[in-house]
């Protein structure tokens, strides 16, 4: 029998665990079509010489408004810490990978499957962040093989509310001229004056990177602007659907309340769900607290290895 290639299989087990959405006529299945696309997800790998390989590597996923080199840091650290391999990547229409004009969460987990198969990781542990975090919990509930730890952050598994300013200023923003500021300072002045949601121009001004006296935006913001509902969405999978294994939800104050909402969607998703609280948290924890980021982080992905290390024992000595 000829093997299916990753986005084939992908599809097949999403058209498994899609669920059945509501129309006037009744419950019908989604049947959408997926065709393979050709994505060029740009990566690092953080292993220094003492990296064990016998331990899952961890792949880290950024959010909207970020790119892998966000996390190179806490990766690089992660790795001396856990002594596991950190693959840190670019999402589609972020940082150095290609762009593309659809950004569904399905699309961009089968991206991820496809960059996993290419570094022949079979099983990871991961973290996310915000829309990263919805790309993996829709790959951890479709392909839930391919996980052995799932750490999320500021995010739950349902859609967030559309807020209209919101996408008013991304399309603002969608032909933003780079070259008319000589530093972050004058642009920040120029988002000010067009009053833009303060969250969202502290977001734009953490992707904007300076080199050789250029800004650079490390995201493609017309792809974002029209895909804008899709990020915020998130899949619907069948009732009884859920990640069984180790996951852990960290949220803050920022969050908290919608957080509070969203506990049953995380508990009937993520069953072993553990949810840690953290008052200081703003979107950008991981740029201005990685050092309590790395000790949760390494808390998490420790107690795995100490269990796997006690079953071994187990096994050995009876």
């Amino acid at each position: 029998m000829m093997a299916l290639r990753p986005f084939q299989r992908f599809n097949a087990l999403f058209y498994k665990y899609i669920t059945s959405s509501l129309c006037g006529c009744g419950n019908v299945y989604v049947t959408r079509s997926f065709s393979q696309r050709k994505i060029d997800l740009d990566y690092e790998v953080h292993c220094h010489p003492e990296t064990n390989t016998q331990l899952t590597p961890v792949v880290i996923s950024h959010a909207l408004y970020g790119c892998k080199s966000d996390w190179s840091s806490i990766g690089k650290e992660l790795n001396y810490i856990t002594k596991r391999k950190v693959v840190c990547y670019d999402a589609v229409n972020h940082g150095c990978s290609s762009s593309h004009e659809d950004m569904a969460y399905k699309d961009m987990a089968l991206d991820l499957v496809i960059l996993l198969e290419k570094l022949n990781l079979p099983t990871v542990s991961c973290i996310g962040h915000r829309m990263g975090g919805k790309t993996l919990m829709t790959l951890a509930l479709t392909q839930p093989e391919r996980f052995e730890q799932v750490a999320i952050i500021d995010i739950a598994p349902s859609a967030e509310i559309l807020i209209e300013n919101t996408t008013k200023d991304l399309e603002k923003l969608a032909n933003l001229q780079l070259y008319k500021f000589q530093c972050k300072e004058d642009l920040e002045a120029y988002l000010k004056e067009q009053q833009l949601d303060l969250r969202l121009m502290r977001s734009i001004l953490f992707s904007i990177i300076q080199r050789n006296d250029k800004l650079n935006l490390t995201v493609n913001l017309a792809n974002v602007r029209k895909n804008y509902q899709d990020v915020l969405a998130f899949p619907p999978f069948q009732p009884d659907v859920t990640f069984n294994g180790p996951s852990l939800f960290i949220t803050g104050f920022q969050s908290l309340e919608k957080f509070l909402g969203d506990f049953p969607w995380v508990y009937k998703r993520f069953p072993s769900a553990k949810i840690q609280y953290l008052p200081e948290l703003d979107r950008w924890l991981h740029l201005e607290r990685p050092d309590k980021l790395l000790e949760i982080f390494g808390e998490f992905f420790m107690e795995r290895e100490d269990t796997s290390n006690e079953k071994r024992t187990m096994s050995i000595s009876g």
